[in-house]
């Protein structure tokens, strides 16, 4: 029930802003809009599992094409379809931020790092330009700073996220002990429940369901599933099912 709320809540939103004149979004941007509900629907028809966020990352890649396409060609930015892309792509960070990488995160800095510094040039370029027409120093340090800022943070999350869910390992299981439970909340980010957990010398802190964080108290037996990770980066992670 709570799901079909979910989808005629988003479907309600895309009619508005697809039809609103005061928006006046071109053809292409409706259907790709139209394709969010679309996939949406169909993922959860299908129930394929982790596999389900790669076909987001790919809506999501599609998705900001098309609305940089659509800006260079009206000159107007559409935040609207720019937003269906966005909340494509962190659906599937979720993935990052619920497993422990039981080795550090190195293998993810250095390619992001390289990412990172190659969109750096051409933000680098493009405020010295603004700088020498315009004076403009908001570009001339912003640009830069966000390229750098965005090329790391997408590429780290993106690598560490498909860990997770182009994994197709088979799990071995652990047992912790819940030393502490906690949740954190606030206006500019969402609500996570977490497990403080330790297993002989090993201890880390997990993110959870909400259902499962109530299942536990502490000093309570909690079993982690441990995978060998897509990028040969082991991982443990909480399951419902288990």
């Amino acid at each position: 029930m709570k799901l079909i709320f979910v989808i005629l809540v988003i479907s309600g939103i895309v009619l508005y802003i697809t039809l609103s004149k005061k928006i006046d979004m071109p053809g292409l941007g409706k259907i790709t809009v139209w394709a969010f509900v679309g996939l949406l629907i169909l993922l959860n028809v299908l129930k394929w599992g982790r596999i389900e966020a790669l076909f987001m990352f790919i809506y999501s890649i599609i998705n900001i094409a098309v609305a940089i396409y659509i800006y260079k060609k009206k000159k107007k930015v559409y935040k609207s379809i720019w937003l269906f892309g966005f909340f494509s792509y962190f659906s599937t960070v979720e993935f990052a931020l619920r497993a422990h990488n039981i080795n550090d995160d190195w293998w993810a800095t250095r390619p992001a790092v390289v990412v990172a510094v190659i969109v750096l040039i051409p933000c680098l370029v493009y405020g010295i330009k603004e700088f020498r027409n315009y004076k403009d120093w908001e570009k001339l340090i912003c640009t830069p700073l966000l390229g750098l800022m965005a090329g790391f943070g997408l590429t780290f999350l993106t690598l560490s996220s498909m860990n997770v869910y182009l994994d197709t390992s088979k799990p071995t299981y652990d047992e912790f002990v819940v030393l502490e439970k906690d949740i954190r909340t606030g206006t500019k980010r969402s609500t996570s429940y977490e497990l403080k957990v330790q297993r002989g010398d090993t201890i880390f802190t997990i993110d959870v369901s909400e259902e499962s964080y109530y299942d536990y108290e502490i000093n309570d037996q909690v079993t982690l599933s441990l995978y060998n990770g897509a990028f040969n980066q082991p991982y443990y992670i909480h399951e419902s099912s288990n």
